[in-house]
């Protein structure tokens, strides 16, 4: 009768040790639940404020400077958050296709190459990553910022702003002028400005093919930051893990 009851005792012990360790860990999952709940909602909220930052451009009729900002907001993010061994957030990607095709004109071979020409020229119809036109707009200000202070073939630095401030006028309105240094004869008003600013006159036609390429690189820059933007919202796509935004599009107006 004894050991019956010492047996009912210690029954009843591990009864109820097996009851509060299943309490606790019922327990124990609805806290893990309740934090992977919060957590599951805080990243959802981050994400939400994350995206927003993207989505206020997912209209139509962006100018390219604002576009611009875009292109450089993606590819900060890239360099900041993604393949950095903490954040690891997948890569977004910018995709801009041009209606139109937007050339580099070079004057002259040795200012500008034909094949640097071709490469900071846009295509018709070809898309272009964040990346690839990010590379061509900085391209473009680079020979820009070159020919800005030209230096000619004979090492004389030349101001293109000053250049472009002369008068242009190719005529001989002024008559025929003789550079006294060279006695050379300038016969354009055009070149007789130059001779005013200190270019000689063997480098006359190299300075205004410069001026020419100076002047195209200028006009095709103001042009792609004056050209208008479509999204294509319904190709823009979002993690499915993290809910953040990857895939943006865009099209020329």
């Amino acid at each position: 009768m004894e050991n019956a009851s010492k047996a009912l005792i210690i029954a009843g012990g591990v009864l109820v040790s097996m009851i509060i360790i299943s309490l606790l860990v019922v327990f124990y999952n609805s806290i893990t639940s309740l934090q992977s709940t919060k957590q599951s909602i805080k990243a959802e909220e981050q994400s939400a404020e994350f995206n927003k930052q993207f989505e206020g451009y997912a209209k139509n009729n962006i100018i390219g400077s604002e576009f611009l900002s875009l292109v450089n907001r993606v590819i900060d993010y890239n360099r900041r958050y993604t393949n950095d061994g903490y954040y690891n957030y997948t890569q977004m990607t910018l995709n801009i296709t041009f209606n139109n095709s937007i050339d580099i004109i070079t004057a002259n071979n040795n200012i500008l190459s034909q094949a640097r020409a071709t490469q900071l020229s846009i295509v018709e119809n070809q898309q272009y990553n964040q990346d690839e036109f990010k590379s061509i707009i900085d391209g473009i200000q680079s020979e820009i910022d070159r020919l800005g202070s030209y230096r000619t073939t004979s090492g004389r630095i030349i101001d293109m702003n000053t250049v472009l401030a002369l008068r242009t006028v190719q005529n001989n309105s002024l008559g025929t002028y003789t550079d006294n240094i060279n006695n050379q004869i300038i016969h354009s008003e055009f070149t007789y400005y130059l001779s005013q600013i200190g270019v000689q006159p063997n480098e006359f036609n190299e300075v205004q093919n410069a001026r020419t390429t100076y002047t195209n690189l200028k006009s095709v820059l103001t042009q792609i930051k004056s050209k208008r933007f479509n999204a294509n919202i319904d190709q823009w796509q979002y993690d499915q893990n993290t809910g953040r935004l990857t895939d943006i599009v865009f099209t020329e107006s």
